[in-house]
């Protein structure tokens, strides 16, 4: 989906189109939950963060300002309800986001699993809240400066360390 479609379905939203919420839910429900189980390790958490990203998408639909960043305020608005559930729940970092290996073999996925989880292990928040809205939810770096409200050059040095970071790591063990 399009930034722009996505900007044009939130404006229906806006209007009271149900159709319109249920055809952005199915465009980009997995790409909300994935971002907020990248940054919660927690599925229910993440479950409940995608259904209340897009009640929140219902209710502040009028307020959204076009600009072709539908899917950068969508993100934002799951990026704060994750964070928000994580301090009032106390929630705890135990798993690495699952929806990169979703289309592997049972085999391939499992060992896929382990080694992005042990990379991923030495990326700190940061970098892998970047890794995950870039590899998982496909935004640009522009975008996730956005989201994240941070300078575009922050965002793609922490990119580029975390590539790196998890280059080194899989490379070494793969070497073993």
């Amino acid at each position: 989906m399009t930034h722009l479609q996505t900007d044009i379905l939130i404006g229906r939203i806006a209007k009271g189109d149900m159709g319109a919420l249920e055809e952005l839910y199915n465009s980009l429900a997995k790409q909300v939950y994935a971002f907020a189980l990248s940054i919660s390790k927690n599925h229910q958490l993440a479950q409940d963060v995608m259904q209340d990203t897009f009640v929140k998408i219902y209710r502040n639909a009028k307020s959204f300002k076009q600009k072709g960043a539908g899917t950068a305020w969508v993100m934002r608005i799951a990026r704060n309800l994750t964070y928000d559930m994580l301090t009032s729940k106390n929630a705890s970092f135990t798993q690495l986001e699952e929806s990169m290996v979703a289309d592997m073999s049972t085999e391939e996925s499992v060992l896929t699993r382990a080694l992005l989880s042990e990379a991923a292990a030495g990326l700190n928040d940061a970098e892998r809240e970047v890794i995950s809205l870039h590899a998982v939810s496909g935004l640009k770096l522009s975008e996730i400066a956005e989201i994240l409200e941070q300078p575009v050059g922050t965002v793609k040095w922490r990119h580029s360390q975390a590539i790196k970071k998890m280059k080194d790591y899989i490379g070494t063990e793969v070497a073993q």
